[in-house]
């Protein structure tokens, strides 16, 4: 009986070391990440700085107050994206769920070798004044980051003209135009925007597009994902929002 009993317990004591070896190499951490991201929620965009991550989330400095279980698209400065939920919050740091698993070292690579990293870009629904040495104009702002936005304009400078940017509570943005195409203007700002006033200036705005635009036309939830009640409830809007109406 003692020789079965060790036996039995030696059996088991491995199936607990694998078990716990298995959980801890699916739980590595890339602890010197320090990279900035954007996430995206029902009613806000806010940029983070994502100190480490896992196949099942990750950790980063906030600048906004999250909610627990809080639905977020997460997209990394190569341009990819993850949907995931708040797990958890303390001070300024926050635990991002993932709903699906994912390759850590994928997710900072970039997608194509036509795709370099950049900066996140903030989606936010304002106008900004526009101005060359000549013309003054109102202009749609479509994105902004620390480096540079891109406005909705018509032929009012050519690239390499120096202009400035008057955007609602934030400094005069002197800027270069770096390209223009279809009425849209992409400008470089001579001096960056420092992160923290970026960051709590898009806390006092309204995003352009929701977490619903998003998984409406460009994040699609994982098909073999085990969703909860609340992706569910995100699911069901889509298919409402996508439903074909019946013809006839």
């Amino acid at each position: 009986m003692n020789v079965q009993r060790q036996n039995f317990s030696d059996a088991t004591r491995h199936d607990v070391v694998r078990q716990q070896l298995g959980d801890r190499r699916d739980a590595i951490r890339h602890r010197t990440v320090l990279q900035q991201a954007r996430h995206v929620g029902q009613y806000s965009q806010q940029l983070c700085i994502v100190k480490n991550i896992s196949r099942s989330g990750m950790m980063a400095r906030t600048f906004i107050p999250l909610e627990k279980r809080d639905k977020q698209l997460i997209e990394f400065r190569s341009g990819r994206k993850i949907l995931g939920r708040v797990a958890w919050t303390k001070d300024d740091l926050a635990g991002f769920e993932f709903i699906d698993k994912v390759d850590p070292d994928a997710v900072f690579r970039p997608q194509s070798f036509h795709i370099l990293p950049r900066t996140p870009r903030l989606e936010i629904d304002i106008v900004a004044r526009f101005e060359t040495e000549h013309i003054m104009a109102m202009v749609p702002l479509l994105d902004i980051s620390q480096t540079g936005a891109k406005i909705e304009c018509h032929g009012i400078a050519r690239p390499g003209s120096t202009v400035t940017l008057h955007v609602e509570n934030l400094a005069r943005l002197s800027a270069v135009v770096r390209w223009v195409n279809a009425g849209h203007m992409g400008l470089y700002f001579k001096d960056k925007i420092p992160l923290a006033t970026l960051a709590k200036w898009a806390c006092r705005k309204n995003p352009r597009r929701s977490l619903l635009d998003y998984c409406l036309d460009q994040v699609p939830l994982p098909a073999g994902a085990a969703l909860d009640e609340d992706w569910q409830d995100l699911c069901r809007q889509i298919d409402a929002l996508t439903q074909k109406p019946d013809s006839g």
